[in-house]
């Protein structure tokens, strides 16, 4: 009891102010979340994404059939993103494979298009389009391809580029991606997560301890102390060769060449000096190189003075946050337009996951050689876990309650759907590191409602010297040893989760999120542009194109897939039901045929649209055995 009441009145007059400060921290971050919330309800219900530069509509348009011997004499695409005008093109190929542009491909003054020459009078042939690019906002790479028919024919097999936003490439996805990304987390975690342990956890709760006479205790400070400063030190060098590596891996990967000719042929200096990757590389490099300084200074403190710096370790903490922020702002949340609202969600969910699993190591890797220093038969190893338990499952209850508000409105930012949770790459992916974020839940449970309170209620009911005879003191000795090993086990396996957890986070950032389900277009922001439109109804997903998108007759294309992707072929009717909106003309319907040799491809032509202003049109598909299928657009001509 009085041993209670000391360490409670040791925090009152010691603690009150580092309580006080992180409160208010924590407190101000999750009010940002709420308050952004409230701010922005409109923002979940149909969030408007644009994940990395993909393809969002061209001219000619995509599986377009053009008149016989009416080539045209450029493509422009139009990309989600603004583009990196070094490492982004467009090549053009006829059936024979072989290029039939001008080879001068080069950005709009805007940075969202490409544009290429073609050669003139091409013959009536089918042409395939690959664009390849660099996202100047994220720095992802994004490649795909499409085709158009002068004349007649058909279309090049297993090329749907209605579809192009889903079949750019996933060329982010490799070893080196995930790799360095994985590690990258992971040394995050590992020097925020160390400092915050240091600071908040094991600093208050050995002063508690030789605060009330525990001389045993005194022995095992700087042993802490020491392998914590290597531990940061050791963080600080892998995020910096991390730091280098990934402008190396950028500038390959973006030139599509190998490492050791990035510096020949210019692509390092165009990824670290003329690029929004190479600020924010520069940025990260600059929170670096002062963080180890201060971590040096650190240990000349301790090693010199036997002095133990909290400004110092205040500064690393400040810093190791910085450093995640330049992580956000090359995350998906920095690419988007509701950025001011996802970049602090993003940041809030970096910060809180490394203390929470950097802390979780600080266990397996610190703590037990501490507790090594500490005889087994006596009481002490368990005094010292008794404290550090609570302390640190305060903070990673807020912790694990700010990852699950910031994710959810991050994942909901994302997927746009509860369907993209299934059906995407993506979604699959979240799922795991939903599952494992769950497991690791497992036994950080069991530390705040089993052992932490074992190994209390063990040292606050331990007999004096006097009290207890051979028998007795054996007892107590084993019970606190099992529960050691039972902690000692249950904290490995939280950490092994949790590394496992930041692999899944490597891939899932490698990624690109699903586009989203509801239907989507350009409209008609390019005179010379069709209308292009892509969504999702009942199970199916479609994706048409009006060309040439103007008033007169027009061609309408439309590509249906069933919700495992396969072609939808077996239908009742397809049509188009067409509606002008600013005078009653009645509604026309257009009945939709298959094109031969074309599984799942729509085609009719109609004049209905003879008159500028705004429109509507219902899709609808009817099928043998299900209920039809409908989606309705606005849109306008001019």
């Amino acid at each position: 009891m009085g041993a209670a009441k000391g360490r409670t009145m040791f925090f009152l007059r010691h603690g009150s102010a580092l309580r006080r400060s992180g409160t208010v921290v924590l407190l101000t971050m999750l009010l940002l979340v709420c308050a952004s919330i409230a701010a922005s309800p409109k923002a979940f219900a149909s969030p408007t994404l644009a994940w990395h530069a993909q393809y969002d509509h061209s001219n000619p348009a995509a599986n377009a059939h053009l008149p016989a011997g009416q080539s045209p004499t450029f493509v422009q695409v139009w990309f989600t993103e603004t583009i990196d005008p070094h490492f982004s093109t467009l090549k053009v190929y006829n059936p024979a494979r072989q290029r039939v542009d001008l080879d001068d491909s080069r950005t709009s003054s805007d940075g969202y298009t490409l544009r290429i020459s073609l050669r003139p009078h091409l013959p009536d042939a089918t042409y395939t389009v690959v664009y390849s690019n660099i996202s100047s906002e994220d720095g992802h790479h994004v490649q795909g391809a499409f085709s158009f028919v002068v004349g007649t024919g058909p279309l090049v097999a297993n090329t749907d580029a209605l579809l192009a936003q889903e079949q750019g490439g996933e060329n982010n996805l490799n070893a080196w991606s995930v790799g360095l990304r994985w590690l990258n987390y992971l040394g995050m975690a590992l020097l925020l997560g160390t400092v915050a342990f240091v600071l908040l956890v094991w600093r208050p709760a050995s002063t508690s301890l030789r605060d009330h006479s525990d001389a045993a205790i005194g022995k095992t400070d700087v042993q802490i102390e020491f392998r914590a400063l290597r531990l940061i030190c050791g963080s600080i060098a892998v995020l910096f060769a991390l730091t280098l590596a990934f402008g190396i891996y950028q500038a390959a990967f973006a030139s599509e060449s190998a490492p050791w000719n990035i510096i020949s042929n210019g692509a390092l200096g165009n990824v670290l000096f003329q690029s929004r990757f190479g600020i924010i590389w520069w940025l990260r490099l600059a929170l670096i190189l002062p963080a180890g300084g201060t971590a040096l200074l650190c240990w000349r403190a301790l090693f010199r003075h036997a002095r133990r710096p909290r400004r110092l370790y205040s500064l690393l903490l400040i810093l190791s946050i910085a450093m995640m922020g330049t992580t956000s702002l090359d995350a998906h949340a920095a690419a988007q337009a509701d950025a001011w609202l996802l970049l602090p969600f993003d940041l809030i969910h970096l910060v809180s996951t490394g203390f929470w699993i950097g802390g979780v190591c600080c266990f397996v890797v610190l703590v037990p050689a501490g507790l090594r220093l500490l005889a087994p038969e006596k009481t002490a190893r368990s005094r010292l876990l008794a404290a550090l338990l609570p302390r640190f499952s305060r903070i990673a209850i807020l912790c694990v309650t700010l990852l699950v508000i910031t994710g959810t409105i991050q994942a909901s930012f994302m997927l746009g759907s509860w369907a993209n949770l299934v059906e995407s790459g993506y979604g699959r992916t979240l799922i795991v590191k939903l599952v494992l974020f769950a497991l690791i839940l497992v036994p950080g449970a069991l530390h705040l409602l089993r052992i932490g309170p074992r190994m209390q209620a063990a040292n606050a009911s331990t007999p004096t010297h006097d009290q207890v005879d051979a028998q007795q003191e054996g007892t107590e000795a084993a019970t606190t040893r099992r529960l050691q090993r039972i902690f000692k086990a249950s904290i490995t396996l939280e950490a092994t989760l949790a590394v496992c957890l930041l692999l899944i986070v490597g891939v899932l950032t490698s990624m690109s999120p699903p586009p989203p389900v509801t239907a989507t277009g350009t409209g008609n922001t390019d005179s010379r542009a069709p209308l292009t439109y892509q969504g999702k109804m009942a199970d199916l997903r479609y994706s048409l194109v009006v060309n040439p998108g103007q008033v007169g007759e027009n061609t309408f294309e439309m590509a249906l897939k069933q919700s495992n992707g396969a072609p939808l072929t077996h239908v009742d009717a397809v049509s188009i039901r067409l509606t002008m909106l600013d005078m009653d003309m009645g509604t026309q319907e257009l009945n939709l045929t298959p094109i031969a040799g074309q599984p799942g491809q729509y085609q009719g032509e109609d004049a209905t649209l003879g008159m500028s202003g705004h429109w509507n049109m219902v899709i609808l598909v009817s099928r043998p055995g299900f209920n039809d299928a409908t989606s309705s657009i606005d849109f306008s001509l001019p």
